[in-house]
């Protein structure tokens, strides 16, 4: 059967209470068409989360041409704890399956005299790479010894499932650094990693 109506308010009409459509372990449909308008805030049950933003606070020197696992150890966000920063894991909960954007932005640098060769951006998944970005460098016009990698994709993934930032910078000569900064200092985090999961899709 069909109910027709133009609103639907809770009994108390006082701008109050809860009003709830349909029971536990059903489902509410809304047809191809139709329009889901929401003007209020979202409840938990359909915002973008787990979410998780981080960041890492200070530098480290590098193994040359090495793939080293970028450990972000500052939190801005943390939602549900999703991401470790001892472990550079960020692990999709139990139930949490699904698309999801991912962000990392990585900042790298030599020492005195340094010059780049070519640097990579990568996110692993489950300890393999998955997707990555690679510059290559030329001295020509000057040498390169600082550069910021930006890497985003949308993952599909499953509870369970755990994704990391590794980072390799090839240089001709001196130390391979890649930089970190405190939250909130000039200029922002200069290497970050963040993430959400995607609704609706």
């Amino acid at each position: 059967s069909k109910l027709f109506v133009d609103e639907i308010v809770h009994a108390s009409s006082q701008g109050s209470g809860t009003v709830t459509l349909g029971g536990s372990g059903e489902s509410v449909n809304v047809p191809s068409g139709a329009t889901l308008n929401i003007s209020g805030t979202p409840g938990t049950g359909i915002r973008m989360k787990p979410f998780f933003k981080v960041f890492k606070s200070a530098n480290t020197n590098l193994s040359n041409a090495t793939a080293t696992l970028v450990t972000h150890n500052g939190v801005f966000y943390n939602a549900d704890a999703v991401y470790g920063t001892s472990t550079g894991k960020f692990t999709v909960p139990s139930g949490e399956g699904g698309y999801y954007f991912l962000n990392a932005l990585t900042r790298i640098t030599g020492s005195s005299g340094n010059t780049f060769n070519y640097a990579t951006n990568r996110f692993y998944l489950n300890g393999s790479s998955a997707e990555y970005l690679q510059h290559s460098y030329t001295t020509s016009g000057g040498n390169f010894n600082n550069d910021q990698l930006p890497l985003s994709t949308v993952m599909q993934l499953s509870a369970g499932d755990e994704v990391q930032v590794y980072i390799t910078l090839s240089v001709s000569s001196g130390t391979p650094i890649l930089v970190g900064s405190g939250a909130g200092t000039s200029g922002g985090s200069t290497t970050r990693f963040e993430g959400f999961k995607l609704i609706g899709i």
